[in-house]
């Protein structure tokens, strides 16, 4: 097909580029008053016009088209307005050299009226225009203009369920090419796609909105649920760099007996770079682990105690886990809230149980930098409770949070009763030391390595 369109375009350049020399050089010179001896002359002439006529819109729509439209004025319009605008043009760009081929074939003169009939004619074909195009499908597809190259689209049937998701990869007056997630290419003719609603996930080329759907027991508390599922969804966005993990909230939709029906909310820009499954995915298993690990699993008769999933804790028994959880209190911060501040003295440690909280350490520059996430079932803290050192790090509710804090009095009294609990807490926190150095170290040395960098090239530019 495209082959096809380039030798068009060719014949047409060709003939019109012939044409317009004839016409330019007035080869065909007839008298005003020209009789039957001139019956040659005239057909070439009235031909050559024909064809100059013909073939000057055919280009004309083609630059404005595939080069005006398209790449100047696409970056300060959408693409619907594009559509609109070059729809008016090419029908204006046909009538007007139809009209002034009219004139020279009936040698008619201009006037005020004739001007008025053609812009009624430019309007109303316009206006008429796709309900003509109504008539073939195909090309009312191509002139609705619901994707581009690039978008990736999923067609619903008439109840919404999605039958087939892809990108568009190309198309024509008569098919659209899509590559699906799988890599599979298909080729759809534009007359199928009428028959379907197509939902393109990024015509407004801005994030989109999704959702989940979640079922709890009404045992647990509204304001809880909506803590844990918002804190789940968070952490499962920041595992993508790219996504926007505060665009997510938390809906009750709908409130049984049995159950209350919640309604996660969360944005970013669908395939760019991840495909909404493989989000949903992430989401979902985050969800999963979050309410694990607060007790809200789908085994509601089995007890829990958040202290079983802390690996620090590892070694104690069930007695020994219940008492240390009777004897901690249960503390609740607001998003963006400090729990604890780097340098300050501290007697205790801390679990997080619901939310999720940032690691923050002042580098030697005293910059802030994010060392880390604390997701439910984490501890910090330990070293000021074992050691009586100063805080290591500042730690940041990311979402509103519960935590258990742990004090010097329960521990006092675990380690008596358990003194080789001190060399798996030493191995544990040694890890979590060298981890917390070794990415400080890493960070340090790219930005010494930009400075170097940057500093040498100021150097060479100004040639010091």
């Amino acid at each position: 097909m495209s082959s096809i369109k380039r030798i068009l375009s060719v014949c047409a350049v060709l003939l019109y580029i012939g044409s317009l020399l004839i016409l330019v050089f007035d080869v065909f010179k007839i008298p005003a008053n020209a009789g039957s001896e001139y019956a040659v002359d005239k057909l070439f002439y009235y031909s050559t016009n024909i064809i100059f006529w013909i073939c000057t819109p055919y280009i004309l729509s083609f630059v404005f088209k595939r080069i005006i439209w398209k790449r100047e004025f696409n970056k300060f319009v959408g693409t619907k307005a594009i559509g609109l605008i070059e729809d008016i043009s090419i029908v204006a760009i046909y009538f007007v050299a139809f009209f002034i081929l009219f004139i020279k074939l009936f040698r008619l003169e201009i006037s005020f009226g004739l001007i008025l009939l053609l812009i009624i004619i430019i309007v109303l074909a316009v206006y008429l225009r796709p309900s003509f195009l109504k008539l073939s499908k195909g090309s009312f597809v191509q002139s609705a203009r619901p994707f581009k190259i690039g978008d990736w689209i999923s067609l619903l049937n008439q109840e919404g369920k999605s039958l087939l998701v892809g990108k568009v990869i190309n198309f024509d007056h008569k098919s659209v090419q899509l590559r699906t997630e799988k890599g599979t290419k298909l080729i759809l003719p534009n007359s199928l796609l009428t028959n379907y609603v197509i939902e393109n996930f990024q015509a407004i080329e801005k994030e989109v909105q999704f959702s989940v759907p979640m079922y709890l027991s009404p045992k647990v508390s509204s304001e809880r649920a909506k803590r844990i599922l918002a804190a789940a969804v968070k952490h499962g966005l920041s595992s993508f760099h790219n996504l926007n993990i505060n665009s997510v909230n938390v809906l009750i939709v709908n409130v049984t007996k049995e159950s209350i029906e919640y309604k996660v909310n969360y944005s970013f820009i669908p395939w760019e770079p991840f495909s909404p499954e493989r989000v949903k995915d992430i989401v979902l298993t985050n969800i999963i682990n979050h309410l694990a690990k607060a007790g809200i699993a789908f085994d509601h008769d089995k007890d829990h105690n958040i202290l079983e999933q802390v690996e620090i804790f590892t070694d104690l028994n069930r007695k020994e886990l219940d008492e240390l959880s009777e004897s901690a209190g249960e503390i609740q911060f607001a998003a963006g809230e400090v729990i604890i501040q780097q340098g300050e003295e501290g007697s205790s440690m801390f679990v997080l149980q619901e939310g999720l909280l940032d690691v923050m350490i002042k580098a030697e520059n005293k910059e802030d930098l994010k060392v880390g996430m604390i997701t439910p079932g984490q501890f910090f803290g330990e070293m000021s409770l074992l050691t009586g050192e100063a805080r290591s790090a500042t730690i940041i509710s990311a979402t509103d949070s519960i935590v258990l804090e742990i004090k010097k009095d329960a521990m006092k009294k675990l380690l008596n009763k358990k003194p080789e609990l001190i060399n798996s807490f030493g191995e544990i926190i040694a890890e979590r030391q060298s981890s917390n150095l070794k990415k400080m170290d890493d960070y340090l040395k790219r930005k010494d390595s930009f400075v170097q960098k940057f500093v040498s090239k100021v150097k060479s530019f100004f040639n010091l």
